[in-house]
């Protein structure tokens, strides 16, 4: 008797038992599931951690990647093989995490173009409630901001180590085409009506066809810090822009052809040219003594050895009429440049990827950094 209450006993043990471990496997099934999730995720927050340390030490144009490639292989450039331990530790099959780096454009980047071109295509940052035709491939170029773009590249390859003698300047550069327009969601609204550069003289300088953007070229030689302003060619007598003009005005925003500044072997940025007593000076050079003062464009790139940039900004406002009651105002430009020459130049952002991976869980996470961040207020030279 004693045996068959024992036998029942054990019966309605094991089966409550298996009940219980029904309800719960499940659960238990799920922490593992959880654990590698979240292993997964702190790999990859690891890993845009560690990418943000490299660019501690490494300028626009770096490229680079760290930690796990797959199986026990890892990047020609991973902290590994620089005896630094991420990602070693999840190196089986199937585990780990990484990091990668980009930040260059190359003509592969844009539709039917062979040249790199800012923004690459369908990467514009128009905000969607305002985009025209064509918006995606467009930039905004605002009041009080500075858009600068860098002409040197990284090739830095330790991701931990101070990159200054692996930076090559984009001295092939020919010229920088600008696209310049009025946004086209913007310009219907205002019943198509564009910028009065035939009627308008908001600076009140006889010239009625008023700058609208600044540009300044800037860099780092051996001279020391320059900065090549503008050329000015106008005749303020009759109020007439000269052909040899570079500043960019009114009469290019929404152009069929586009801005362009050439960078070859025949201009000397600063060359005399005959004018009026009273009309500017043509390009200025900061400072007025530098050595750049009888060279050209090609020979200033050669032996530009840091920080080669060029920064553009709005310096008017963009008014349909010079009457307040008539007038409407643009609140921005949409622009895209293209660069003639490079294969590549740096992007305005670091893109960052890092990827944590372990059982069934991938997890990646994307950070876009800027290469470079000013304000127009910060952005000025003082001509002396």
């Amino acid at each position: 008797m004693l045996l068959v209450i024992a036998i029942v006993l054990i019966s309605i043990g094991t089966a409550l038992t298996m009940n219980i471990y029904a309800i719960f496997d499940p659960f238990i099934e799920n922490l593992g599931d959880i654990r590698d999730y979240n292993i997964a995720y702190y790999g990859a927050t690891a890993s845009i951690e560690r990418a943000n340390l490299a660019l501690r030490y490494h300028d626009a144009g770096f490229e680079g990647e760290g930690g796990w490639k797959g199986q026990d292989e890892y990047g020609e450039t991973s902290d590994h093989n620089n005896k630094q331990d991420f990602g070693s530790r999840f190196n089986i099959y199937g585990n780990g995490m990484k990091r990668n780096i980009s930040s260059r454009i190359s003509g592969d980047d844009n539709e039917n173009n062979n040249n790199p071109v800012i923004p690459r295509s369908n990467d514009g940052n128009i905000d969607l409630g305002l985009r025209g035709v064509d918006s995606e491939h467009y930039n905004i170029l605002g009041y009080n901001m500075t858009e600068e773009f860098k002409l040197f590249l990284d090739d830095g390859n330790d991701p931990y180590e101070e990159s200054s003698s692996d930076i090559d300047i984009v001295s092939n550069l020919d010229a920088i085409k600008g696209k310049l327009r009025l946004p086209p969601e913007i310009k219907s609204s205002f019943s198509n009506r564009d910028l009065c550069d035939d009627t308008c003289d908001s600076i009140g300088d006889g010239i009625t066809d008023d700058i609208v953007v600044n540009r300044i070229l800037s860099g780092e030689s051996s001279d020391g810090n320059f900065t090549i302003n503008p050329q000015i060619d106008v005749n303020y007598d009759t109020g007439i822009v000269g052909t040899e003009d570079s500043a960019i005005r009114e009469d290019v925003i929404n152009s069929f052809s586009a801005y362009n500044l050439y960078f070859d072997t025949s201009k000397n940025p600063i060359e005399e040219r005959t004018r009026l007593i009273e009309e500017p000076a043509n390009h200025d050079i900061v400072p007025s003594n530098h050595d750049f003062l009888d060279k050209n464009f090609r020979e200033i790139f050669d032996e530009t050895e840091e920080n080669l940039s060029i920064r553009f900004s709005l310096v008017n406002d963009l008014i349909t009429s010079n009457i307040p009651s008539e007038a409407n105002l643009y609140p921005f430009l949409e622009y895209q440049f293209e660069f003639e020459g490079p294969d590549e130049i740096p992007d305005r952002f670091f893109n960052i990827s890092g990827v944590g991976q372990v059982g069934d869980y991938r997890v990646e996470i994307i950070q876009r950094k800027p290469t470079s961040q000013r304000t127009a207020a910060s952005d000025f030279a003082i001509v002396f």
